[in-house]
């Protein structure tokens, strides 16, 4: 197993040491959990720059939990301005060769406007207020034998774990299949368990999240995961560092499947087909009609 940084906490390592650490953090187990174990080895050994929506949540991290000073650094891209022209090609090469990160103004002025509303909103203002911000964890796995990590967003006093998300919509409803959707519920359950190794006799942890829409007005909702979903994130977390110390110890990391797969149908599709045969569609009497008409009903 590759290993760089020694087991304890970290209050001010930079994001791309923690990430370039081979040990298991959470990102890295829902790769094994809904992905598969290639997956997983190529993208820690071929990390890819973050972009888009991802590109903006990390600098939303910085301004919310380092404060709008994080904006001073960076080189706001003028709306008039176009790289295609000589004088865009030269600012930005400029910028690069001071090691400033470029940014729309555009999305500078929404990083800004979504800081003010955490500030303005009471409920989030006091859950990220306070605390140790972008706290890293590193730890050797006693049932597994394993190096794991953890870096969380803000780490308080009183065992309250918070975690800013930026999302497209903050609804509750949308939130919920977000948490399933990208496996939220694992990262919960996993820096919980980083706490409770690094802190064995403090009061049990709990876990909030904060989302946030990254389009104005900015909605917030914030989150705690009910015991089940906990426990099933709990239980997920374990099957993760399962397939990690197998695969590392075995030197082998495969795909999803090694034989054929039988596939059948998604349910939904049955479903239809079977309402569109109670309804007559497949008798003899209907095969002149469009081909399409069926595809069209799924």
């Amino acid at each position: 197993m590759e290993k760089a940084i020694k087991p304890g906490i970290y209050t001010d390592l930079p994001e791309e040491d923690y990430h370039a650490d081979f040990a298991l953090g959470s990102s890295g187990a829902k790769k094994l959990i809904f992905g598969c174990p290639s997956r997983y080895e190529y993208d820690r050994r071929n990390p890819k720059p973050a972009e888009g929506a991802m590109a903006f949540g990390k600098m939303a991290h910085k301004v919310v939990l380092e404060g709008t000073a994080f904006l001073e650094g960076l080189a706001v891209k003028p709306a008039d301005m176009t790289f295609a022209r000589k004088a865009g090609k030269a600012w930005r090469a400029e910028m690069e060769e001071a090691g400033r990160e470029i940014i729309k103004e555009e999305d500078a002025d929404k990083l800004l406007r979504l800081a003010q509303k955490i500030e303005a909103d009471p409920l989030a203002h006091s859950l990220l207020s306070e605390g140790m911000p972008e706290l890293s964890i590193f730890w050797d796995c006693p049932r597994f034998g394993i190096p794991k990590k953890a870096r969380i967003d803000l780490c308080r006093a009183d065992g309250l774990l918070v975690d800013l998300k930026t999302c497209t919509s903050a609804h509750p409803d949308e939130v919920q299949r977000a948490i399933w959707n990208y496996g939220y519920f694992v990262q919960a359950a996993w820096y919980m368990s980083a706490y409770r190794q690094q802190w064995p006799d403090a009061p049990e942890p709990r876990f909030v999240f904060v989302f946030i829409e990254s389009e104005p007005p900015h909605p917030i909702t914030c989150v705690q995961l009910d015991p089940a979903t906990q426990a099933w994130g709990e239980a997920l977390g374990v099957k993760a560092s399962e397939i990690y110390r197998r695969c590392s110890d075995a030197g082998i990391w495969p795909d999803y499947v090694d034989d054929i797969v039988q596939i059948s149908l998604p349910v939904f599709g049955e479903r239809k087909l079977q309402e569109r045969h109670d309804a007559g569609a497949f008798e003899i009497a209907a095969e002149f009609q469009r081909p399409l008409e069926l595809e069209e009903t799924l």
